[in-house]
Protein backbone atom coordinates (compact mmCIF):
# COMPACT_ATOMS: atom_id res chain seq x y z
CA UNK A 1 0.00 0.00 0.00
CA UNK A 2 2.61 2.33 0.54
CA UNK A 3 4.42 1.47 -2.22
CA UNK A 4 1.42 2.47 -4.20
CA UNK A 5 0.98 5.38 -2.61
CA UNK A 6 4.59 6.83 -3.21
CA UNK A 7 4.56 5.43 -6.72
CA UNK A 8 1.08 7.74 -7.24
CA UNK A 9 2.96 10.36 -5.46
CA UNK A 10 6.07 10.54 -7.91
CA UNK A 11 3.39 10.29 -10.83
CA UNK A 12 1.58 13.36 -9.50
CA UNK A 13 4.74 14.89 -9.48
CA UNK A 14 6.08 14.05 -13.33
CA UNK A 15 2.63 15.35 -14.70
CA UNK A 16 2.93 18.71 -11.85
CA UNK A 17 6.83 18.99 -13.68
CA UNK A 18 5.38 18.82 -17.45
CA UNK A 19 2.40 21.13 -17.24
CA UNK A 20 4.79 23.67 -15.17
CA UNK A 21 7.35 23.24 -18.59
CA UNK A 22 4.58 23.48 -20.86
CA UNK A 23 3.23 26.56 -18.93
CA UNK A 24 7.03 27.90 -19.07
CA UNK A 25 6.95 27.65 -22.86
CA UNK A 26 3.76 28.41 -23.78
CA UNK A 27 3.32 32.00 -21.19
CA UNK A 28 3.80 35.59 -23.41
CA UNK A 29 7.33 36.69 -23.30
CA UNK A 30 7.81 40.58 -22.32
CA UNK A 31 8.32 42.32 -25.42
CA UNK A 32 11.60 43.61 -25.78
CA UNK A 33 12.34 46.26 -28.39
CA UNK A 34 15.37 44.62 -30.25
CA UNK A 35 18.32 47.26 -30.92
CA UNK A 36 18.46 46.18 -34.86
CA UNK A 37 15.21 45.31 -36.38
CA UNK A 38 16.11 42.58 -38.55
CA UNK A 39 14.95 39.95 -41.19
CA UNK A 40 15.25 37.00 -38.62
CA UNK A 41 13.72 38.55 -36.24
CA UNK A 42 10.50 40.01 -37.70
CA UNK A 43 10.25 36.36 -39.16
CA UNK A 44 10.40 34.77 -35.78
CA UNK A 45 8.16 37.52 -34.13
CA UNK A 46 5.96 37.77 -37.02
CA UNK A 47 5.45 41.37 -38.35
CA UNK A 48 1.67 41.42 -37.09
CA UNK A 49 2.37 40.42 -34.00
CA UNK A 50 5.43 42.95 -34.02
CA UNK A 51 3.24 45.57 -35.20
CA UNK A 52 0.49 44.85 -32.00
CA UNK A 53 3.46 44.73 -29.51
CA UNK A 54 4.62 48.06 -30.65
CA UNK A 55 1.49 49.61 -30.52
CA UNK A 56 1.32 48.09 -26.57
CA UNK A 57 4.71 49.38 -26.02
CA UNK A 58 3.13 52.70 -26.84
CA UNK A 59 0.36 53.09 -24.76
CA UNK A 60 2.25 52.18 -22.31
CA UNK A 61 4.45 55.25 -22.66
CA UNK A 62 7.25 52.86 -22.97
CA UNK A 63 8.36 53.99 -27.18
CA UNK A 64 11.20 55.68 -26.90
CA UNK A 65 11.82 55.84 -31.02
CA UNK A 66 9.75 56.45 -33.30
CA UNK A 67 6.95 53.89 -34.29
CA UNK A 68 6.65 55.13 -37.74
CA UNK A 69 9.82 54.45 -38.66
CA UNK A 70 10.21 51.06 -37.11
CA UNK A 71 6.74 50.11 -39.80
CA UNK A 72 8.17 51.64 -42.22
CA UNK A 73 11.53 48.55 -42.04
CA UNK A 74 8.29 46.20 -41.69
CA UNK A 75 6.44 47.27 -44.77
CA UNK A 76 9.56 46.79 -46.24
CA UNK A 77 9.48 43.24 -45.33
CA UNK A 78 6.77 42.43 -46.26
CA UNK A 79 7.01 43.82 -49.74
CA UNK A 80 10.40 41.70 -50.34
CA UNK A 81 9.12 38.55 -48.96
CA UNK A 82 5.69 38.77 -49.92
CA UNK A 83 5.13 40.84 -52.74
CA UNK A 84 2.11 42.17 -53.66
CA UNK A 85 0.08 40.65 -51.28
CA UNK A 86 1.92 41.06 -48.11
CA UNK A 87 0.14 44.59 -47.44
CA UNK A 88 -2.65 42.46 -45.66
CA UNK A 89 -0.51 42.24 -42.98
CA UNK A 90 0.18 45.58 -42.30
CA UNK A 91 -1.48 47.72 -39.79
CA UNK A 92 -2.35 51.27 -39.66
CA UNK A 93 -0.85 51.65 -36.09
CA UNK A 94 1.14 54.94 -36.17
CA UNK A 95 0.48 57.42 -39.14
CA UNK A 96 0.41 54.04 -41.20
CA UNK A 97 4.25 53.44 -41.07
CA UNK A 98 3.63 49.85 -42.51
CA UNK A 99 1.98 50.54 -45.61
CA UNK A 100 4.20 53.50 -46.59
CA UNK A 101 7.33 51.28 -46.25
CA UNK A 102 5.64 48.83 -48.63
CA UNK A 103 5.92 51.18 -51.26
CA UNK A 104 8.33 53.65 -51.17
CA UNK A 105 10.97 51.93 -52.35
CA UNK A 106 9.22 50.41 -55.11
CA UNK A 107 9.09 52.28 -58.83
CA UNK A 108 6.22 54.18 -59.77
CA UNK A 109 5.73 52.40 -62.94
CA UNK A 110 5.61 48.91 -61.02
CA UNK A 111 3.26 50.39 -58.17
CA UNK A 112 0.08 48.86 -59.93
CA UNK A 113 -0.33 45.61 -58.42
CA UNK A 114 0.58 46.52 -55.20
CA UNK A 115 -1.83 49.52 -54.99
CA UNK A 116 -4.52 47.26 -56.10
CA UNK A 117 -3.50 44.99 -53.15
CA UNK A 118 -3.86 48.21 -50.72
CA UNK A 119 -7.32 48.94 -52.45
CA UNK A 120 -8.27 45.29 -51.45
CA UNK A 121 -7.38 45.60 -47.95
CA UNK A 122 -9.15 48.95 -47.23
CA UNK A 123 -9.31 52.58 -46.74
CA UNK A 124 -6.38 52.82 -44.16
CA UNK A 125 -4.42 51.06 -46.52
CA UNK A 126 -5.16 52.83 -49.76
CA UNK A 127 -4.26 56.05 -47.68
CA UNK A 128 -1.32 54.76 -46.55
CA UNK A 129 -0.13 53.48 -49.57
CA UNK A 130 -1.17 56.40 -51.62
CA UNK A 131 0.94 58.37 -49.75
CA UNK A 132 3.97 56.85 -50.07
CA UNK A 133 3.36 56.94 -53.69
CA UNK A 134 3.59 60.90 -53.66
CA UNK A 135 6.80 60.10 -52.38
CA UNK A 136 7.95 58.01 -55.12
CA UNK A 137 6.23 60.14 -57.68
CA UNK A 138 8.58 63.02 -56.80
CA UNK A 139 11.46 61.01 -57.09
CA UNK A 140 10.70 59.98 -60.52
CA UNK A 141 10.20 63.23 -62.17
CA UNK A 142 13.49 64.37 -60.70
CA UNK A 143 11.95 66.37 -57.93
CA UNK A 144 9.98 68.43 -60.23
CA UNK A 145 6.89 69.07 -57.83
CA UNK A 146 4.21 70.25 -60.86
CA UNK A 147 4.80 66.72 -62.82
CA UNK A 148 4.24 64.67 -59.46
CA UNK A 149 1.63 66.30 -58.53
CA UNK A 150 -0.04 65.28 -61.86
CA UNK A 151 0.85 62.18 -60.97
CA UNK A 152 -1.06 61.95 -58.03
CA UNK A 153 -4.39 63.04 -59.88
CA UNK A 154 -3.79 60.01 -61.95
CA UNK A 155 -3.78 57.85 -58.76
CA UNK A 156 -6.46 59.14 -57.21
CA UNK A 157 -8.58 59.31 -60.46
CA UNK A 158 -7.89 55.48 -60.72
CA UNK A 159 -8.11 54.29 -56.75
CA UNK A 160 -10.12 57.35 -54.90
CA UNK A 161 -10.54 60.77 -55.39
CA UNK A 162 -10.16 61.08 -51.21
CA UNK A 163 -6.24 60.00 -51.52
CA UNK A 164 -5.26 63.04 -53.28
CA UNK A 165 -4.69 65.26 -50.33
CA UNK A 166 -2.49 62.21 -48.77
CA UNK A 167 -0.41 61.82 -52.36
CA UNK A 168 0.44 65.24 -52.21
CA UNK A 169 1.37 65.55 -48.67
CA UNK A 170 3.62 62.84 -49.99
CA UNK A 171 5.24 64.96 -52.74
CA UNK A 172 5.91 68.02 -50.55
CA UNK A 173 7.35 65.36 -47.48
CA UNK A 174 9.73 64.17 -49.78
CA UNK A 175 10.16 67.69 -51.12
CA UNK A 176 11.39 68.51 -47.18
CA UNK A 177 12.52 65.42 -45.99
CA UNK A 178 13.79 63.12 -48.75
CA UNK A 179 13.67 59.53 -48.06
CA UNK A 180 14.77 58.86 -51.81
CA UNK A 181 17.35 60.62 -52.96
CA UNK A 182 19.05 63.23 -50.30
CA UNK A 183 20.49 65.24 -52.59
CA UNK A 184 16.76 65.62 -54.54
CA UNK A 185 18.72 65.34 -57.75
CA UNK A 186 20.02 68.76 -57.09
CA UNK A 187 16.77 70.13 -56.96
CA UNK A 188 16.41 73.19 -54.78
CA UNK A 189 13.80 75.57 -56.19
CA UNK A 190 10.47 73.98 -54.16
CA UNK A 191 12.28 74.63 -50.54
CA UNK A 192 10.69 76.52 -48.27
CA UNK A 193 12.46 79.55 -46.23
CA UNK A 194 11.95 81.79 -43.33
CA UNK A 195 11.62 84.74 -45.92
CA UNK A 196 8.90 83.25 -47.42
CA UNK A 197 6.88 80.81 -45.06
CA UNK A 198 4.17 80.16 -47.66
CA UNK A 199 5.89 79.33 -50.37
CA UNK A 200 5.51 76.77 -51.95
CA UNK A 201 1.75 76.98 -50.95
CA UNK A 202 0.70 80.10 -52.61
CA UNK A 203 2.84 79.57 -55.49
CA UNK A 204 0.79 79.89 -58.46
CA UNK A 205 2.42 77.07 -60.14
CA UNK A 206 0.21 74.93 -57.25
CA UNK A 207 -3.37 74.50 -58.67
CA UNK A 208 -5.90 75.14 -55.55
CA UNK A 209 -6.57 71.48 -55.56
CA UNK A 210 -3.21 70.71 -54.68
CA UNK A 211 -2.89 73.37 -51.63
CA UNK A 212 -4.93 71.30 -48.83
CA UNK A 213 -1.70 68.50 -49.22
CA UNK A 214 0.59 70.96 -49.82
CA UNK A 215 -0.08 72.95 -46.03
CA UNK A 216 -0.26 69.22 -44.56
CA UNK A 217 3.32 69.62 -45.21
CA UNK A 218 4.02 73.34 -44.29
CA UNK A 219 2.25 73.48 -41.15
CA UNK A 220 5.44 71.34 -39.69
CA UNK A 221 7.99 73.05 -41.73
CA UNK A 222 6.63 76.63 -39.98
CA UNK A 223 6.48 75.15 -37.19
CA UNK A 224 10.41 74.10 -37.33
CA UNK A 225 10.64 77.69 -39.19
CA UNK A 226 9.09 80.54 -37.01
CA UNK A 227 7.43 78.48 -33.76
CA UNK A 228 4.36 77.88 -32.36
CA UNK A 229 2.70 81.20 -32.40
CA UNK A 230 3.53 82.21 -35.67
CA UNK A 231 2.36 78.78 -37.33
CA UNK A 232 -0.58 79.29 -35.43
CA UNK A 233 -1.29 82.57 -36.58
CA UNK A 234 -0.84 81.06 -40.64
CA UNK A 235 -2.71 78.46 -40.42
CA UNK A 236 -5.55 80.42 -38.79
CA UNK A 237 -5.45 82.90 -41.25
CA UNK A 238 -5.94 80.64 -44.12
CA UNK A 239 -9.81 81.48 -46.05
CA UNK A 240 -9.92 77.95 -47.16
CA UNK A 241 -11.39 75.45 -44.76
CA UNK A 242 -9.51 72.82 -46.65
CA UNK A 243 -6.52 74.13 -46.05
CA UNK A 244 -6.71 75.59 -42.64
CA UNK A 245 -7.61 72.29 -41.66
CA UNK A 246 -4.48 70.61 -43.18
CA UNK A 247 -2.21 73.24 -41.78
CA UNK A 248 -3.29 72.63 -38.36
CA UNK A 249 -2.85 68.90 -39.14
CA UNK A 250 0.38 69.37 -39.84
CA UNK A 251 1.21 71.83 -37.06
CA UNK A 252 0.15 69.06 -34.57
CA UNK A 253 2.88 67.03 -36.33
CA UNK A 254 5.56 69.65 -35.03
CA UNK A 255 4.11 69.97 -32.26
CA UNK A 256 2.72 66.74 -30.68
CA UNK A 257 6.11 65.34 -28.93
CA UNK A 258 7.56 68.52 -28.17
CA UNK A 259 4.98 69.01 -25.47
CA UNK A 260 5.81 65.82 -24.24
CA UNK A 261 2.36 64.84 -24.82
CA UNK A 262 0.77 67.67 -22.00
CA UNK A 263 -2.20 68.37 -22.80
CA UNK A 264 -2.64 71.45 -21.25
CA UNK A 265 0.27 72.81 -23.86
CA UNK A 266 -1.89 72.00 -26.50
CA UNK A 267 -4.45 74.32 -25.46
CA UNK A 268 -2.15 76.80 -24.85
CA UNK A 269 -0.90 76.79 -28.44
CA UNK A 270 -4.30 76.99 -29.97
CA UNK A 271 -5.47 79.36 -27.95
CA UNK A 272 -3.58 81.63 -30.13
CA UNK A 273 -5.84 80.88 -32.85
CA UNK A 274 -8.49 83.98 -33.75
CA UNK A 275 -11.66 82.33 -33.56
CA UNK A 276 -13.29 79.43 -31.56
CA UNK A 277 -13.72 77.63 -35.09
CA UNK A 278 -10.06 77.60 -35.54
CA UNK A 279 -9.21 76.59 -32.26
CA UNK A 280 -11.65 73.73 -32.78
CA UNK A 281 -9.81 72.73 -35.85
CA UNK A 282 -6.46 73.04 -34.14
CA UNK A 283 -7.70 70.55 -30.51
CA UNK A 284 -9.00 68.32 -33.09
CA UNK A 285 -5.84 67.84 -35.00
CA UNK A 286 -3.95 66.93 -32.21
CA UNK A 287 -6.70 64.07 -31.26
CA UNK A 288 -6.30 62.74 -34.71
CA UNK A 289 -2.54 62.88 -34.07
CA UNK A 290 -2.14 61.31 -30.68
CA UNK A 291 -4.04 58.42 -32.17
CA UNK A 292 -2.03 57.80 -35.34
CA UNK A 293 1.12 58.04 -33.51
CA UNK A 294 -0.28 55.19 -30.95
CA UNK A 295 -1.25 57.11 -27.60
CA UNK A 296 -4.77 56.13 -27.74
CA UNK A 297 -5.26 57.44 -23.95
CA UNK A 298 -5.51 59.54 -22.00
CA UNK A 299 -4.89 62.66 -24.22
CA UNK A 300 -7.68 62.59 -27.10
CA UNK A 301 -10.15 61.63 -23.88
CA UNK A 302 -9.15 64.89 -22.41
CA UNK A 303 -9.20 67.02 -25.48
CA UNK A 304 -12.57 65.65 -26.39
CA UNK A 305 -13.35 66.68 -22.51
CA UNK A 306 -12.61 70.36 -22.45
CA UNK A 307 -13.01 71.08 -26.21
CA UNK A 308 -15.80 73.63 -26.58
CA UNK A 309 -19.43 72.00 -26.53
CA UNK A 310 -19.98 73.19 -29.86
CA UNK A 311 -17.19 70.67 -31.53
CA UNK A 312 -17.55 67.84 -28.69
CA UNK A 313 -19.83 65.63 -30.57
CA UNK A 314 -16.99 65.76 -33.45
CA UNK A 315 -14.31 65.66 -31.38
CA UNK A 316 -16.22 62.36 -29.77
CA UNK A 317 -16.94 61.16 -33.40
CA UNK A 318 -13.48 61.66 -34.81
CA UNK A 319 -11.90 59.49 -31.59
CA UNK A 320 -14.09 56.71 -32.31
CA UNK A 321 -13.67 56.52 -36.17
CA UNK A 322 -9.85 56.65 -35.75
CA UNK A 323 -9.70 54.48 -33.15
CA UNK A 324 -12.28 51.80 -35.08
CA UNK A 325 -8.80 50.10 -36.72
CA UNK A 326 -6.88 49.57 -33.39
CA UNK A 327 -9.74 47.81 -31.74
CA UNK A 328 -9.39 44.71 -34.12
CA UNK A 329 -5.85 43.32 -33.30
CA UNK A 330 -4.67 39.78 -34.32
CA UNK A 331 -1.74 37.93 -33.00
CA UNK A 332 -2.04 35.27 -36.13
CA UNK A 333 -0.30 36.94 -39.66
CA UNK A 334 -2.44 37.54 -42.75
CA UNK A 335 0.53 35.74 -44.50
Amino acid sequence: MQRQTIIGLFAIAAVAAVLLIAHLHTAEKPFVLPDHLSDAYLKEVGPVQFQDNLLELANKGELKQSGHELLHEVGEYLFEYYGPAGVASCKPYFDHGCYNGFILHQPIDTLGPSLLECQKAGDDALLGCIHAAGHVALASTHYDIPPALTICSTLAATYATSTLRTCVFGVFMETAFPHLRPQRDGNTSWESSKEDLSFPCDSKQIRPQYRPGCWRMQGTLIGNMAGVKQTVKICDALSDSAQRIACFDGFSDYYFYTTDINTQKIFDACNYTGSLASKNICLIAFVKRSIYYGQLDPMPGEICARIDPSAKAQCEQTRTDLNAPFDVKSSSDAL
